[in-house]
């Protein structure tokens, strides 16, 4: 390419934001400027720091981490224009593996975030199978057969397959939209504001959208709308409540 991936616009602000001593300040600056590349630069650059996060995510195979990765790739996606002197070149090497690093780090954490996300879903998914197994079963009895006073009547057991089933739904739309998404080059300062980050994009087959520019409108990489009651609820189910022998329907 004529131009570097990060511009030569943007190659001095990308040096400098690297270079600062606090994590927290030097990972908002980095993204702040990610926000002023062109749509084309930023979507590439986004599809690219995805990637390089899976690979990453691999690190005890590949045996490539985030600064391997940096060291390689920041040369093709930062450079200067500029005649500098060796030195000065040299010390500009480690700048722009350190602002490659950073983000490819950042982005790793939001892929683990939602793989963490998936495995929760999966298990609260499996306990609700499990109880809806069970109240079905329990419908080859005739009546008679039914003998503990306790015994829900049949009504209140066709009320919380019912909501077992919806349960069970929403926990599969869910998970499909957290394996169909992609991070965004978006920094969130804290849990609470990533509950409400835009983007879009795939594990596999990417579509993404970068923070508030003209593409497809769809739900955050972290959560969907859906996902911070679905988070409070499942915490609750994964760590007992929801059982084979539970006697209260599930709220979804």
């Amino acid at each position: 390419m004529p131009e570097p991936l990060l511009t030569f616009e943007c190659y001095e602000n990308f040096i400098t934001a690297a270079n600062l001593d606090v994590e927290n300040d030097r990972v908002t600056t980095l993204y702040d400027i990610l926000k002023k590349l062109p749509p084309p630069n930023y979507d590439l650059m986004e599809r690219l720091m995805f990637h390089l996060a899976r690979v990453a995510l691999h690190e005890e195979t590949n045996r490539m981490s985030a600064a391997s990765l940096a060291i390689v790739f920041a040369p093709c996606v930062l450079r200067t224009n500029k005649v500098v002197p060796a030195q000065e070149s040299l010390i500009d090497i480690g700048s722009q593996t350190q602002c490659i690093e950073t983000i490819i780090k950042v982005q790793l954490r939001k892929i683990r975030s939602t793989l963490d996300d998936i495995d929760t879903l999966d298990t609260a998914c499996q306990a609700a199978t499990n109880r809806l197994s069970s109240l079905r079963s329990s419908k080859v009895f005739s009546p008679d057969e039914l003998l503990p006073a306790n015994q829900p009547s049949q009504q209140q057991t066709d009320d919380e397959e019912h909501l077992l089933v919806d349960h069970i739904q929403e926990i599969q739309k869910e998970k499909e939209h957290l394996t169909s998404t992609l991070p965004t080059l978006t920094h969130a300062t804290s849990d609470d504001d990533m509950l409400s980050t835009d983007g879009d994009g795939s594990l596999d087959d990417l579509s993404c959208i970068a923070d508030k520019r003209p593409r497809p409108v769809v739900r955050s990489i972290s959560t969907g709308p859906m996902l911070p009651k679905l988070r409070r609820q499942l915490s609750t189910e994964v760590s007992g409540k929801v059982m084979d022998d539970c006697e209260d329907p599930i709220m979804v």
